[in-house]
């Protein structure tokens, strides 16, 4: 047992085994999507509003965990919310990693900074650049939209 795993049982109590054709338990009749932003305020409120709006939602602080979670499930994941100011990964680099693992996938920028301070192979390898703040309605729109594709 790891420490990490040890230390989620002590906070949330025991973690249920999931089976691992379906590791997050995803609702089948929901589109998935990956949030990865190092602000816990915003993966919790965008995870709800999503949820919501029937989406299922899976969240990462960081880019490192996002990767991972794709490489798990790379069909699975229809749109990625991605920052691109982030500890250790930003999103630039992030976003390139993502698409080796699935070149397919549609990724929607989430960023405080201005388009044109932005490097240009983030803006140009995102299909949606989306301000922050943001209004919920907006995002909902967007992702709708992507799924649609």
């Amino acid at each position: 047992m790891t420490l990490l795993k040890s230390l989620d049982e002590f906070v949330f109590g025991p973690v249920p085994t999931v089976a691992a054709s379906q590791p997050f338990a995803l609702e089948p009749d929901r589109r998935t999507v990956l949030i990865v932003d190092d602000d816990a305020a915003l993966l919790d409120s965008v995870q709800m509003l999503l949820h919501d709006a029937g989406f299922n939602v899976l969240k990462c602080d960081r880019g490192v965990k996002g990767l991972e979670v794709l490489d798990y499930i790379p069909r699975d994941v229809r749109v990625i919310l991605l920052d691109y100011q982030m500890p250790e990964l930003d999103g630039e680099k992030t976003l390139q990693l993502l698409r080796r693992i699935n070149p397919r996938v549609k990724i929607v920028a989430l960023t405080g900074v201005r388009p044109d301070e932005l490097p240009a192979g983030y803006r140009n390898g995102v299909a949606k650049l989306i301000q922050k703040p943001f209004k919920s309605a907006d995002l909902i729109a967007t992702l709708e939209a992507l799924c649609a594709e």
